[in-house]
């Protein structure tokens, strides 16, 4: 027998993160919580150790639990792990390998009185480093003052020593907060309007037997308006779909169906090599709709997964001929784990 401990870590923002803020907890394949852990001052997160009794692949779940602290928001995403467990000549060893990379997870500080803006994710495939400039857009009303400060972000991009990405976030210029005040309109008084009486118009004089005149010719018509047609626009819906338990790929080997709020399916859909689902829809007029994203069949001797993902689409119109489209995943980015039984 060996055994192995799990590991997470909490990324604060807004605020230092004080110890014990948040619990997580390790799910096996079959749903049940086998270990338990809380941050600790520095947000890292170390679960008891798992007893591994026999060479295998082992499948675990990290996820969010609770919190226990006022004024935290915790995004809620789940990592699988997985504990490859060999037998040598010394006896049993372990490895452990995290498919989505290492469990990171971000604690928002939201105090009264402040807001908090979160910036859709940047995909990032490769090492390096990156840097940003966060700023802000004029309010779109017009009595709050603009906040004219910027800030860098840098980004660190590395693998780790199962050949995953990490990502590292720092700002330069201290965490970027943004300060709008309020302008009450100055309002002015409005003179009063004193009725005046109209002048008497002479009668008008009507000529007997008035005939027009042919020389003057008739006004021309005004051409018609022809009626504005708006281009339409494809709207792209992602999800992604992981595979535990196995590094084969599987291609095009699981399926996913979009289905409208009445729950009829509207577009099917299958995998890629990297796991990205996608459905592309077609919008003619603004519209705001709301879709469900589940997973329909799968491979033999794979668990399915019935979790189903909600999103929501608005269509506005940006100019006269132009559509424009906002995507919202409700419960966060859509994402399915297949588990694969030995």
């Amino acid at each position: 027998m060996t055994s192995a401990a799990l590991a997470a870590e909490v990324n604060a923002v807004g605020a230092i993160l004080p110890g014990g803020a948040f619990f997580f907890g390790v799910a096996n394949n079959s749903g049940t919580i086998i270990a338990k852990a809380a941050n600790d001052d520095g947000g890292r997160v170390t679960f008891p150790e798992i007893d591994l009794p026999a060479p295998g692949d082992y499948v675990y779940i990290i996820q969010a639990l609770g919190a226990n602290a006022e004024g935290w928001e915790l995004n809620s995403p789940i990592y699988p792990a997985i504990i490859r467990v060999r037998e040598r000549l010394r006896g049993l060893i372990s490895a452990t390998e995290y498919p989505k990379g290492f469990p990171t997870f971000t604690a928002e500080y939201r105090p009264a009185g402040e807001a908090l803006a979160v910036f859709p994710a940047i995909i990032i495939k490769e090492p390096g480093k990156y840097e940003y400039i966060i700023k802000e857009k004029a309010p779109e009303d017009p009595d709050y003052t603009t906040d004219e400060r910027t800030y860098r972000l840098r980004l660190d991009v590395e693998k780790n020593e199962t050949g995953n990405l990490i990502c590292s976030a720092n700002y330069p210029d201290g965490f970027p907060l943004f300060e709008n005040k309020y302008n009450d309109p100055i309002i002015t008084p409005r003179a009063p309007i004193i009725p005046q009486e109209a002048p008497e118009e002479p009668p008008e004089q009507v000529t007997p037997n008035a005939k027009i005149d042919p020389k003057i010719p008739a006004p021309p018509t005004p051409p018609a308006i022809p009626p504005t047609e708006e281009q339409s626009i494809q709207v792209k819906i992602r999800a992604h779909n992981w595979i535990c338990g196995t590094n084969n790929p599987h291609e095009g080997e699981f399926t996913f169906g979009l289905f409208d709020s009445r729950n009829e399916i509207i577009e099917e859909t299958e995998n890629d090599l990297d796991g990205t689902v996608e459905f592309e829809l077609t919008f003619d007029a603004p519209e705001k709709r709301r879709f469900y994203i589940k997973q329909t069949t799968i491979l033999k001797r794979f668990e399915i997964d019935r979790s189903v993902w909600p999103v929501e689409i608005t269509v506005t119109k940006a100019s006269q001929k132009r559509l424009t489209a906002e995507v919202y995943y409700p419960n966060g980015y859509p994402e399915f784990i297949n588990y694969f039984n030995k």
